[in-house]
């Protein structure tokens, strides 16, 4: 759910953002909250990728990472 390039249903494309789960995944497993999570993937969306990003679209998808 988290695409904010838009990729997600480009085949070729597929794993363009598997070079963040491990941060995430780790966050998640050390108890992080969602705004932990959501502030990371905020923060990848402007200094990684040099959007403007979504903070609460980052927040709904860090609350399902938490729900997990």
């Amino acid at each position: 759910e988290w695409d904010p390039i838009g990729i997600n249903d480009c085949e070729q494309a597929r794993d363009e953002y598997y070079g963040y789960l491990p941060h995430v995944w780790r966050l998640k497993l050390q108890g992080a909250d969602a705004e932990t999570i959501a502030q990371y993937l905020f923060d990848v969306e402007i200094d990684r990728m040099g959007l403007n990003g979504d903070i609460e679209h980052c927040r709904k998808v860090a609350n399902r990472i938490i729900s997990l």
